[in-house]
């Protein structure tokens, strides 16, 4: 979707928050860069839940919470909400966008079944 909206040259914020275990799990690290680069309208969060201290790593760790959705999303009006990841992962972030008042018809998802990650 971020790729489709670059190539498209769309006028719209898209918002993508990655989360990893660690550094080397990061797919599509050069492509997605890539994107940040070519489009203003694209920003990538990543999150590492399992980075070991000391690594190179400076960004954020952690899961994804509230505050940090809260925080990606705080300036968009009525952001649609695309979550893709394991079945825990994907209800944890429904819960969130829940109580956050997101009515559910803007949140899809699509889960990861068999993940054993």
């Amino acid at each position: 979707m971020a790729e489709y909206a670059s190539d498209k040259h769309l006028d719209i914020p898209v918002r993508l928050i990655y989360s990893n275990r660690t550094a080397d799990e990061i797919a599509y690290r050069d492509e997605l860069d890539a994107l940040v680069e070519s489009n203003p309208q694209f920003e990538l969060i990543h999150t590492l839940t399992r980075e070991p201290e000391g690594s190179e790593w400076t960004g954020r760790r952690g899961r994804v919470d509230r505050a940090l959705v809260e925080a990606v999303v705080n300036e968009l009006e009525a952001p649609v909400f695309y979550l893709c990841g394991t079945p825990g992962m994907v209800r944890g972030l429904w819960e969130i966008l829940q109580s956050m008042g997101v009515p559910p018809e803007r949140i899809i998802y699509e889960q990861f079944w068999g993940y054993t990650g």
